[in-house]
């Protein structure tokens, strides 16, 4: 586009010349946004099918003042550890409670499926 431009200026070439740069470079905008929206789908797909966010080597998705993934803030407990003193919750597959250790409250039978 900037030879285009040029040429113009120096005489050298019509205003065609600068039009099709401008439709090329135009265009190529134009297929970078599709490229950039097919990689956010195709990294949203993956996500869904791997069931959680994916970061590259090195980076977090802790937020800001957090501690830095590997350690634990202090007065908490590590991941997969107990506090002493205490017995490790029971957990399904997927990390929830079992229905038979929730307590039976009025708020958990009260609600409507």
């Amino acid at each position: 586009l900037t030879l285009a431009e040029a040429l113009l200026k120096s005489g050298q070439a019509d205003v065609m010349v600068l039009l099709e740069a401008q439709r090329e470079v135009t265009e190529a905008r134009a297929r970078l946004s599709e490229l950039e929206l097919q990689a956010a789908i195709a990294r949203i797909e993956l996500e869904y099918a791997v069931g959680g966010l994916l970061t590259p080597p090195g980076t977090s998705t802790a937020p800001p003042g957090t501690a830095p993934p590997g350690t634990t803030p202090p007065g908490t407990t590590p991941p997969g550890t107990t506090p002493p003193g205490t017995a490790p919750p029971s957990t399904t597959l997927l990390g929830t409670t079992p229905l038979d250790t929730v307590p039976a409250t009025s708020e958990n039978l009260d609600r409507t499926p």
